[in-house]
């Protein structure tokens, strides 16, 4: 049975920059709702974990208003922090989650935990969990993540939360210093991965591959991540010769393998009892 398309949707958030952003990534077609156009509060976030966050708020929406209900929840994670703020992220902003105290805090945490950590690079990590819930409670969820580490100073001033302090890896700029192609806010990365990780595990080969040629059209600085993502679809889509041309391609485009890419790729060559390829793909 072929999947219904979607006609509309309604985009479970409160945060204006969520808003935009997710809104921007959506096909033209599709009519989008916000939870200012029922004049809904969000509820209260009781998960501990993302995806738990993100379903809470998909499922709330989607109840109130009888529509298909598109949620997130990310943060941010720093290993010294042991992985705070994480799910706290919006929190460490105060009551009105503002991000400028919040990454005051990031810094004050980190100033107690090391003095000389500006000299040393502390990893950390975006992470952005997507569900997407329907009336029926049909639900598919999505989780991405974007490694790198933290900022010395902030630096930039497109994007918002805490992209002006976190550098992802492969780059030297911050989220927040990446460039904007278009007039409208620029979707991050981390979405763009999520996106195609959730029409991968709905099916919908099509749908990722468009998201992943969007990337290319804005000039994104696309990582493993994203490639991660995109195997994945074509692999739960059973696009297999998709697989071995994404993966084959990596290269070229200055794109690095590692064990999930392998991964994904042997698996791919499994399903198809493909046992020489498999052999192959290691030498």
């Amino acid at each position: 049975m072929k999947n219904k398309k979607i006609s509309k949707i309604l985009i479970g958030t409160n945060n204006r920059g969520k808003l935009r952003e997710i809104a921007n990534l959506l096909p033209k077609k599709v009519k989008v709702f916000s939870t200012k156009d029922f004049n809904l509060k969000s509820p209260k976030e009781t998960g501990k974990t993302f995806k738990s966050n993100a379903l809470i708020k998909a499922k709330y929406f989607s109840k109130k208003t009888n529509l298909i209900c598109l949620s997130d929840d990310s943060g941010l994670e720093i290993d010294v922090l042991k992985k705070k703020p994480g799910i706290y992220s919006a929190r460490w902003g105060g009551k009105k989650s503002d991000f400028n105290k919040a990454m005051q805090r990031v810094y004050k945490e980190l100033d107690k935990k090391d003095k000389e950590w500006r000299t040393k690079k502390v990893s950390a990590r975006f992470i952005c969990a997507l569900v997407i819930y329907w009336p029926n409670r049909k639900k598919i969820y999505s989780l991405g993540k974007i490694s790198g580490k933290i900022s010395k100073t902030k630096k930039g001033k497109n994007g918002f939360g805490y992209d002006p302090i976190f550098i992802p890896n492969g780059h030297k700029r911050t989220f927040a210093e990446m460039k904007r192609e278009l007039p409208h806010v620029r979707p991050s990365l981390r979405i763009y991965t999520s996106l195609i990780s959730a029409y991968g595990k709905g099916g919908q080969w099509a749908k990722a591959k468009l998201v992943f040629e969007a990337l290319h059209e804005e000039r994104y600085e696309v990582d493993t991540g994203v490639y991660n993502a995109l195997l994945n679809a074509a692999l739960n889509a059973a696009h297999y010769n998709e697989v071995y041309s994404i993966f084959k391609s990596m290269p070229a485009r200055g794109i690095q393998h590692n064990v999930t890419t392998y991964n994904t790729l042997l698996t791919s060559h499994g399903r198809q009892r493909r046992l020489h390829d498999m052999e192959a793909a290691w030498r």
